[in-house]
């Protein structure tokens, strides 16, 4: 990680995928005797209980676990290479028809053209670290969805289950295609000691703008995935039930479609945007002014439970 220690998260996923292999396995149990533990079929070690006795490791074991986790990510990119052209026609198709059906405020030729060019790669669990477990994440800067895991939880590329990994699977994809597809304002900035070199910050992503209301993001975004999939059994279930407490008790100031709208227009130059300030307006007369960012600051501070109390108490 920065700081140049091993993270055991990320050591606990790496074991995870090689613990398999025979030698790797009877080195780990002479080195760590009673320590892998073994569920319905799954091997698994402590992440941390390696991290803090990491010298016990050979060289010759921190080799083997390398070429394995190596052969192995080139595995995984391949599936979901081959997977792609799939997810891609059926994403195209379901989230299109929602466009058509809500008039939402993002063209059909901007969504094919980032369906059509946006890259999607399997992610380094030793060099990628997001300080969570989510199994994808879309990296902005570089506009790359980037597929953490194949799968949640204990599965993996190796399980039998193919219906629910290709379900697991598009649910990712689709959720990270959403946030590249959102509106966005990008501020560039020359570098101030190189005048040739130009920066370019992503200033609003979705409802996420300068990196707050990220709940709020992921609210929209994660509701917005659950049409396409047709289920209400989708991730962010704390932040949905906060945004629909908000649309319940704003006395019709605040519909989803303004939400949604908000969330996928984007900043054009040669008009402002429409449908970001008849949210705040709408907040704003059916809350009172400032209040979004009063709650955003509540849910900073104590988290998302505490937002929830916070607007049932407004």
């Amino acid at each position: 990680t920065a700081n140049g220690k091993i993270n055991p998260l990320e050591l606990e996923k790496i074991l995870y995928m090689v613990i398999s292999d025979r030698h790797v396995l009877e080195e780990l149990e002479r080195i760590y005797p009673g320590s892998i533990e073994e569920c319905e079929g799954y091997r698994h070690i402590d992440g941390e209980l390696i991290t803090a006795n990491i010298d016990k490791l050979s060289n010759a074991l921190y080799k083997r676990i390398l070429e394995i986790y190596v052969a192995s990510k080139k595995a995984e990119y391949q599936e979901l290479q081959k997977r792609l052209p799939v997810m891609k026609l059926e994403f195209l198709g379901k989230f299109l028809s929602i466009v058509r059906k809500h008039d939402l405020a993002v063209s059909e030729g901007y969504i094919k053209k980032i369906v059509a060019e946006i890259p999607v790669v399997v992610g380094d669990n030793i060099i990628n670290h997001t300080g969570c477990e989510a199994v994808g994440y879309f990296d902005s800067n570089a506009n790359t969805i980037v597929m953490t895991t194949m799968m949640p939880g204990d599965m993996n590329l190796s399980a039998d289950n193919d219906s629910y990994l290709e379900e697991s699977l598009f649910h990712t994809y689709a959720h990270e295609l959403l946030h590249a597809i959102s509106g966005q304002d990008i501020m560039g900035h020359t570098d101030e000691e190189d005048s040739s070199l130009e920066y370019h910050d992503i200033q609003r992503l979705g409802l996420s703008i300068i990196n707050r209301f990220g709940w709020l993001n992921e609210a929209i975004t994660e509701e917005t995935t659950c049409e396409i999939l047709q289920t209400e059994q989708g991730i962010y279930s704390e932040e949905r039930d906060l945004v629909q407490l908000i649309i319940e008790n704003s006395h019709g100031h605040i519909p989803f479609e303004l939400l949604q709208n908000a969330y996928f227009e984007h900043h054009r130059k040669d008009s402002e945007l429409t449908y970001l300030p008849k949210l705040i307006q709408a907040f704003n007369k059916a809350y009172g002014v400032g209040f979004l960012v009063k709650l955003d600051n509540v849910i900073r501070e104590h988290g998302i439970e505490a937002g929830i109390e916070f607007i049932t108490e407004a």
